[in-house]
């Protein structure tokens, strides 16, 4: 039987670099090129949604927002994709770097949410052994 060409994005990026250089760079270049468009996209939809700000100031957001996202994507998915066998780091690139530069500029209040969410859950799992 023929097998059916791969037509996930990931792929079709490897395969188009793979055009233009060799496989092993273009196996690390795919991957990483639509990781940057997707950071882009997250950060230029986030910087429409700001108040208004200077020219120099809303470029460094832009580009501190798109090269965290660039930066942070591959090892939380890779983090993300080890809690289950069946799922390949690859399939989260692309939302999480959209999701990562979309929210670069509140980062300290998700910290904040989730550090409470960690407090909460321990002081309540402690408290549970002191109930009569």
């Amino acid at each position: 039987m023929d097998e059916k060409p791969s037509l996930d994005p990931i792929e079709v990026a490897r395969v188009a670099a793979g055009a233009l250089m060799s496989a092993k760079l273009a196996a690390v270049v795919g991957p990483y090129s639509l990781i940057l468009l997707a950071a882009i996209a997250g950060a230029a939809i986030r910087l429409a949604n700001r108040p208004s700000t200077g020219r120099s100031a809303s470029f460094f957001f832009f580009l501190g927002a798109t090269f965290a996202s660039l930066v942070l994507t591959v090892p939380i998915a890779s983090l993300v994709a080890s809690y289950k066998d069946t799922w390949e780091a690859q399939w989260f690139f692309m939302p999480l770097a959209v999701a990562l530069a979309y929210t670069a500029d509140r980062w300290k209040d998700i910290a904040n949410v989730l550090v409470d969410a960690v407090k909460t859950f321990i002081r309540n799992w402690a408290n549970k052994g002191s109930k009569p």
